[in-house]
């Protein structure tokens, strides 16, 4: 579906455990280019092995249905695995918090602004090169249906700001205060 990307609340987290892990690889400046591009694809591996534990939780899956659920999406993960991984991420959550505290809450707003702009844009385009009318009339009913979205996001925009202050404000008078 079209919105996949939008709604899971765990996907805005993607970017940053992406992030965390550059920031553990960079201290490896002197391997070579070879090794460089092989754990290019281990990280990206690894990220989306997280991506998908992350949707996991998200989705409340027991252990028996998520083990199932990383082989459909073609990572074979062993149980021992899934729980130390698992346990990293609720232990980053933390960190996560703080990062939405200090920049990442306006961020992910203006992100999904982003990407219901350019779904609206590949509608349209979509639209236009359709010869088909019946189809057309599909392809504008989909673009009036995404409508109350992008108001709506734009609507809170005034209302994240506000609260993008108040949490970097309580993270810089009392970091203690964040209770996970």
């Amino acid at each position: 579906m079209i919105f996949d990307d939008i709604v899971p609340e765990f996907v805005f987290f993607q970017n940053f455990i992406n992030n965390n892990r550059n920031d553990q690889n960079t201290e490896k400046n002197s391997i070579s280019q070879a090794q460089k591009s092989t754990e290019n694809r281990s990280m990206k591996s690894n990220f989306e092995r997280d991506r998908l534990i992350l949707n996991s939780i998200a989705m409340r899956l027991t252990e028996k249905e998520a083990l199932r659920y990383f082989k459909d999406h073609g990572h074979d993960i062993q149980k021992t695995t899934y729980y130390k991984i698992k346990k990293q991420l609720r232990e980053d959550y933390k960190k996560r918090t703080h990062y939405i505290a200090s920049r990442g809450l306006l961020e992910k707003h203006q992100e999904t602004i982003d990407k219901l702009e350019t779904i609206e844009y590949e509608m349209w385009y979509n639209y236009r090169k359709e010869p088909d009318p019946s189809r057309q009339v599909s392809i504008l009913e989909k673009i009036v249906n995404l409508q109350p979205y992008i108001t709506a996001a734009y609507d809170n925009t005034r209302i994240v700001m506000e609260k993008q202050t108040e949490l970097q404000k309580t993270f810089t008078t009392s970091k203690t205060e964040v209770v996970i």
